[in-house]
């Protein structure tokens, strides 16, 4: 066979595309990283800023292109499979965990990666540690986290005869923890935490252990302002409980992100919670088993436009959000998002950053 010499343009052509290679190369592998793709032009004022243009994996959900991380809110959405962990960093340094569990027994596997998750993270006292309610894959590890770290202040449900070994478990461990207790008795409590000099604000909001007949019912639903958001943590809340909730609000609730109830499970997510609330982003804490989510709660949010992640597509999803309303998710996987509601030119979107 004949090998055809290349012309001198082609030369030129090859030569250009090794150069390019090489300075890309050179790009990741240095400095920045890949991170330096979507910097432009950082300022002395702008120092502090993070660039996250890239946030939402391959999804083109629009958002901020920089955060102030002088005054950042960190949502961490941990993967721990058919379960619930859900870490909140605030901006000032205080830790929050909401519930820890995976599956009916966790297995080893999934303790390992929980702790080391936390252990990254650098958690040296818990400030607070709410269990929305008893169930196994809410709870679970709580050993781990009453083991390993001091922990400040517990929330949870009073409730010990008839419940699960793993629940009395923790319900002991945490009398021997020596933290303020926050036992939610049978009728429920509103307990609020905030820092009014950073600006953030927690309220709970725990129905109570008699008002419903099943555990999922009496989760404790928690509401998190800060910078002008509202993020709405639901445990596995159900439709009485949600009816519940709403009796605080008589002019509706505009939720920019929702942790969907019960792992997207048909006994939440009711189309009239949906429209009270109006959320734009949604994280689903869900493993690949009991056939959750839904495909019912699933069409819903697709109606209603909600971007939808969830943590057996995404892994572990981290929610960033500055004292300016700014946010933006980081997704361990990059896997399409869902429901993304720029299909959708009717729904408010968020502006971009210049």
């Amino acid at each position: 066979m004949k090998i055809r010499k290349l012309t001198s343009r082609e030369k030129i052509l090859v030569a250009i595309v090794i150069i390019l290679v090489a300075a890309l190369v050179t790009l990741l592998t240095t400095n920045g990283g890949l991170s330096d793709l979507f910097r432009e032009n950082v300022s002395p004022e702008n120092a502090a800023k993070i660039y996250t243009s890239f946030y939402s994996a391959s999804g083109n959900v629009v958002l901020p292109t920089e955060f102030n991380t002088q005054a950042l809110l960190e949502v961490h959405f941990i993967d721990v499979g058919q379960g619930d962990a859900i870490f909140i960093r605030f901006p000032d340094g205080k830790d929050m965990l909401i519930d820890c569990g995976s599956g009916a027994t966790a297995s080893q596997e999934a303790r390992d990666e929980f702790s080391d998750y936390l252990l990254d993270l650098e958690v040296g006292t818990l400030d607070y540690f709410i269990v929305t309610h008893p169930d196994s894959d809410h709870v679970n590890l709580s050993s781990i986290v009453l083991n390993y770290f001091e922990v400040e202040n517990i929330y949870y449900n009073d409730l010990y005869d008839g419940q699960t070994d793993i629940y009395r478990s923790f319900v002991d461990m945490s009398g021997e923890e020596g933290a303020s207790l926050f036992e939610i008795d049978s009728d429920g409590e509103h307990y609020i935490i905030e820092n009014t000099e950073e600006n953030y604000r927690m309220d709970v909001y725990a129905p109570g252990n008699a008002r419903f007949s099943d555990d999922n019912s009496m989760s404790v639903m928690c509401l998190l302002q800060y910078g002008g958001r509202k993020i709405l943590f639901t445990g596995d809340a159900c439709y009485d409980t949600e009816e519940y909730f709403l009796e605080h609000f008589q002019d509706g609730l505009d939720i920019d992100i929702i942790k969907v109830g019960h792992h997207g499970s048909e006994t939440s997510s009711s189309q009239g919670f949906l429209d009270y609330i109006t959320p734009e982003y949604a994280v689903i804490s869900v493993g690949d088993s009991y056939g959750h989510p839904s495909s019912e709660v699933m069409n819903r949010l697709f109606d209603s436009g909600t971007v939808t992640y969830r943590t057996n597509r995404h892994g572990n999803i981290v929610l960033y959000v500055d004292d300016s309303g700014d946010f933006g998710f980081l997704p361990e996987k990059n896997a399409p998002i869902e429901n993304n509601s720029l299909l959708l030119p009717e729904k408010k979107l968020l502006p971009k950053v210049a």
